[in-house]
């Protein structure tokens, strides 16, 4: 028998909430859903659901996110559709304060690097939150490398954005020939904003990168 993790999403006709079903047994097989129910991969028990569903591989490495502010890796392990959005987060504890990173699969940026061989491995950035009990949330820009070989995402560096924003938009500059500048927006509270509004004011931001960094 195979034990079953169902990835189905119920939205609600108010408020457009997700919640997630799982269906499990005391075998080692895991069946991945996609927004339709439709089996999409089976893993053994030890293999990673979020590096299956992000790059299509199977592998025992984890994809692990620097906490910002810390020496801990918070690792990705569940995944939640909302529509036909793919979201990825994973747990954490810190001292007294627990929390959550995720990300939204759909806003992650390839970069193309000269130095970088793309038959080897990828760069690529993608944002993510993180949210704990008293803070609220805070969003991050994180710059990250996988290496096909040993199908392992490396975490190499984290840009601040700003606490409770709303993506716009990410993209690479085009008036580049090697990806070495992104175009990040998103909206910020205004001034006469409550933080429980949606933010309205649009920010726009050029960032620098390398293979390796952000650059100041």
């Amino acid at each position: 028998m195979v034990r079953k993790i169902l990835l189905l999403v119920v939205v609600l006709a108010i408020g457009g909430a997700a919640v997630n079903f799982y269906r499990t047994n005391m075998a080692d097989d895991v069946e991945l859903y996609g927004p339709n129910g439709d089996v999409i991969a089976t893993l053994s028990s030890n293999q990673s659901k979020v590096m299956m569903m992000m790059f299509s591989y199977k592998t025992n490495h984890d994809w692990n996110i620097d906490l910002p502010g810390s020496k801990v890796k918070v690792t990705l392990t569940d995944l939640e559709w909302l529509g036909k959005k793919l979201y990825a987060k994973g747990d954490y504890e810190y001292g007294e304060e627990r929390g959550q990173i995720g990300l939204n699969a759909q806003n992650l940026l390839p970069l193309n690097f000269a130095s970088i061989n793309v038959d080897k491995g990828m760069v690529f950035a993608i944002p993510f939150w993180v949210s704990n009990q008293g803070s609220g949330r805070f969003d991050y820009l994180g710059l990250f490398y996988l290496d096909h070989g040993a199908k392992k995402v490396t975490h190499l560096d984290t840009y601040f954005v700003g606490d409770r924003v709303k993506l716009a938009e990410l993209k690479v500059d085009a008036g580049f020939e090697s990806n070495n500048e992104i175009l990040l927006s998103y909206y910020i509270h205004g001034e006469d904003q409550a933080m429980a509004e949606e933010p309205n004011q649009r920010v726009e931001k050029m960032i620098k990168v390398s293979p390796e960094r952000f650059v100041d």
